[in-house]
């Protein structure tokens, strides 16, 4: 039997079995044409544990699980499903828990006066998925002002939370050094019980990504144009999609695509969102002098995902040779490469990485501008260690 009309067929070879049933699933909403292939593959024989390994790897169990119970939960082993929904229950929990304490630290800087973002997580979870329970996250991510991060620290620092450097040993560093330090974009506060376990991860960012890699970009834009969403019962501030998406195709971007996670934001985020305003969209990712990595994501979600793309946003895709190049490369990687808890042959080396960056830089001048931040960050980073130091 011939299966799947899948558009990952299009590729050279064909992925193997349990990756189309992840693809399949790692969807908020399954077509009847999908359910059929899915139940399709079931029947064709499927490697369960390699099946989870990937959707955990991949961090899309709640999808997977969601899919499968909604569509052909007759055609799955009892003790699969089983384990299945033991692990969307407790992130439904968690994720529950998180934005709690995501509402009531919305709460506590209000009170200060200090403005700040929710920014992925939870709201990407509600807004785009449509179910905080369809999305994982471990940590909350928030967008504030950099001149705030000072206060910021004092007051979750009297809640209980501990400041987590990126730099682990330096516990007592200065923060004025940390935050103007070139490759850092954000600050890290952790909470723990008294046994010592970390229940949360607060992240507070006063920049998208770090500046030597995706340079320039003024995170101050990003305020103007903020809308409400209600999140559990509450009006926060959010991103309008138009902005958004551009920031959710560089944040995969950053990680070379190696997670299916990022991908379904970009393709929830799409299809939630019917009415875009792709030409806003687009400049707002050439604004931030990210086109080709714009294009990217979405040839992407059209290729791997079945996101229903308009035809001229296809027609501008096609007129990226380098997009469709890069496309086809992260394809063959996500399809076809094993997933092993990020082993070796999973992660980029440092010329593979800089030569993916390099191609998707939209003008000559940013490549030089990237080459050049490649080089002073590892000498940046160097001194700002030595200058902590001297500061403990």
């Amino acid at each position: 039997m011939t299966i799947l009309q899948h558009p990952a067929k299009r590729l050279a070879s064909t992925p193997r079995p349990e990756v189309e049933l992840l693809l399949a699933c790692a969807r908020t909403r399954i077509a009847p044409e999908t359910a059929r292939r899915m139940l399709a593959l079931i029947q064709n024989g499927i490697d369960w544990t390699a099946l989870i390994q990937e959707a955990t790897c991949h961090e899309v169990i709640p999808l997977l699980y969601h899919s499968l119970q909604a569509t052909c939960p007759e055609a799955v082993p009892e003790p699969v499903l089983a384990q299945l929904r033991t692990f969307f229950q407790a992130n439904t929990r968690r994720n529950l828990s998180l934005t709690g304490e995501l509402l009531a630290l919305l709460d506590l800087f209000a009170a200060q006066g200090i403005a700040a973002i929710p920014y992925k997580g939870p709201l990407l979870a509600a807004a785009v998925y449509g179910n905080l329970a369809l999305r994982t996250f471990r940590d909350l991510d928030m967008l504030v002002h950099q001149h705030d991060i000072p206060a910021i620290k004092s007051l979750l620092l009297a809640q209980g939370y501990c400041w987590r450097p990126h730099i682990s040993h330096l516990l007592q560093a200065r923060m004025s050094l940390y935050v103007r330090s070139s490759y850092l974009y954000d600050v890290c506060f952790e909470r723990r019980d008294s046994t010592g376990k970390r229940l949360s991860l607060v992240e507070m960012h006063w920049d998208t990504h770090p500046r030597h890699i995706f340079f320039p970009l003024n995170p101050e834009q990003l305020w103007q144009h903020l809308v409400p969403f209600a999140l559990a019962g509450r009006l926060v501030p959010t991103l309008p999609p138009e902005e958004l998406l551009p920031l959710l195709c560089i944040n995969g971007a950053k990680d070379h695509w190696i997670w299916l996670k990022a991908l379904c934001d970009v393709a929830e985020l799409v299809r939630a969102n019917p009415g875009i305003e792709w030409e806003k969209t687009r400049h707002e990712a050439r604004i931030l002098g990210r086109e080709k990595i714009f294009l990217l994501g979405l040839a992407l979600a059209r290729e791997l995902l079945e996101v229903d793309l308009p035809t001229h946003v296809r027609q501008w895709i096609a007129t990226e040779p380098v997009v469709h190049f890069m496309s086809q490369q992260v394809c063959q990687r996500l399809l076809h490469a094993p997933r092993q808890h990020l082993a070796p042959n999973q992660r980029l080396g440092s010329w593979r990485k800089a030569l993916f960056n390099l191609r998707l830089r939209d003008s000559l001048q940013d490549k030089v501008r990237y080459c050049w931040f490649a080089i002073i960050q590892q000498v940046d980073q160097r001194i700002t260690t030595l200058m902590l130091q001297r500061k403990d």
